[in-house]
């Protein structure tokens, strides 16, 4: 089969280059698709591409890259690096792929190999995502401590997380989207209506990471490419029933493989692929979910208002005067979780380490939690400004419960022992309670 036995729109030599780039940099960069026997390969080329990427940005671009572990960012200097190093090499394979294979004779299967690649991880990216949204763990809606926040100090991405985890429904369809977008892809027959879904989808999650500022645009720019790579592998018929009105012909395609045992293989291992992806995103996830749902409110978690300081002896009321003085302290998830909010509407957030029955609480921020220390550490060297968000100088603390509500907290505030009062209030939310009006007389818009 040589390259004029490619449909029109895939003949071109520009085309095809652009496929095998594509796939070759696909096979590349997602190796982790190679398992089994190969996974010991996979983990001894990443300690490869490690120093390699740091060489390339280094050496020859003169840029200063630290490699810094796992913080949740996709788009960190040495990640755009990494990126770029595999563009290198996928691009030196195919220059030497077309000394070898002048004609394209191997082109029309390439092109096909390299659609259900890149369908599979497509695939796992959507049922991933996907489910993490079905059941609502990736943006959970808003906890008291942002209800109490000013939104103008939340970052544009905590402002996206919020606004598509406050209603679990429209969570839900955002993640039954992407799940459809993995099932329509699973079977040839609607693998045209899962790319184009797909399409509208990744293309929704990209710009919402770049307006939002997500760290997440390299990967979902990908997965944009990808879906926009196999609506032009069957770009005629789209084209024609999208915009011209009228059917194409039905494709006619020949197996991947001739051999019928070969053929079999590839069922059995699309249907484990399929049932592996089903169940290790909905198993765990919905365990999760139901666990995050069964769990009792702990005997602290609320708003506690400051209605007393007590201070070397001294007494007093908490005061605009002192604007780092505590006015509110919340608590979230069992005493786990909260925020303080200080006189000047700072909202420092916190995570107790708390125990109910020695009634003791161990204050952590950002910066002092140790799985959050380094990506705080990273996040203030970009922004020194944030760090009264992220620092707090408290020490480990008493709390007292009485038979009025009342609760006494025994700290030490910035080196000072202090003895905090808190009176617990009852705050409800419009954002929460409102709820949804099929009749609205006027438009409900408080800013």
């Amino acid at each position: 089969m040589n390259a004029t036995q490619l449909a029109p729109h895939l003949s071109p030599f520009h085309i095809r280059f652009a496929g095998r780039l594509l796939f070759t940099w696909a096979a590349l960069s997602y190796k982790a698709f190679f398992i089994g026997v190969f996974g010991y390969w996979l983990s001894s080329s990443d300690e490869i591409e490690r120093p390699l990427a740091i060489w390339l940005g280094e050496t020859i671009l003169g840029l200063n890259v630290p490699y810094v572990g796992m913080t949740g960012s996709g788009d960190g200097l040495y990640s755009y690096l990494e990126i770029f190093l595999v563009f290198l090499i996928a691009l030196a394979i195919n220059i030497v792929w077309c000394f070898y294979d002048r004609t394209g004779a191997k082109d029309a299967k390439m092109l096909r190999w390299c659609s259900v690649y890149l369908r599979y991880i497509l695939i796992s990216s959507a049922m991933s995502y996907g489910m993490v949204k079905v059941f609502p763990l990736q943006m959970s809606p808003p906890g008291t401590t942002q209800l109490m926040g000013e939104i103008g100090m939340m970052s544009p991405m905590g402002l996206a997380w919020r606004f598509v985890g406050t209603f679990t429904w429209y969570t839900f369809f955002a993640g039954f989207s992407e799940v459809l977008v993995a099932l329509l892809l699973a079977f040839r027959r609607t693998a045209t209506l899962g790319a184009l879904l797909s399409v509208a989808v990744f293309g929704n999650v990209f710009m919402m990471n770049m307006v939002y500022d997500i760290p997440v645009k390299a990967y979902s720019l990908q997965l944009l490419v990808f879906s926009l790579w196999l609506v032009w592998m069957d770009w005629p018929s789209v084209r024609a029933f999208l915009s011209r009105n009228r059917l194409m012909p039905p494709r006619l395609e020949t197996p991947l493989f001739q051999n019928r045992w070969l053929q079999r293989a590839a069922l059995v291992f699309k249907i484990s692929f399929l049932a592996m992806m089903v169940y290790t995103n909905t198993g765990p996830n919905y365990k999760r979910w139901k666990q995050g749902q069964t769990r009792p409110a702990g005997p602290i978690d609320g708003i506690w208002l400051v209605t007393q300081y007590e201070q070397n002896g001294e007494v007093s009321a908490p005061s605009t005067a002192e604007p780092e003085r505590w006015h509110y302290l919340v608590f979230d998830h069992g005493g786990w979780a909260g925020s303080v909010i200080k006189m000047n509407g700072q909202v420092v957030r916190v995570f107790p380490r708390h125990n109910a029955n020695k009634k003791t609480l161990r204050f952590r921020t950002w910066i002092s939690h140790p799985r959050l220390k380094e990506r705080s550490e990273l996040m203030l060297q970009e922004t020194p400004a944030l760090a009264p968000f992220y620092e707090l100088d408290v020490g480990p603390a008493d709390y007292c419960l009485h038979d009025n509500g009342d609760m006494t907290l025994y700290l030490a505030l910035d080196g000072v022992e202090t003895t905090l009062t808190l009176q617990k209030i009852e705050r409800e939310f419009l954002l929460m309670e409102r709820g949804f009006h099929w009749v609205n007389p006027a438009p409900l818009l408080i800013r």
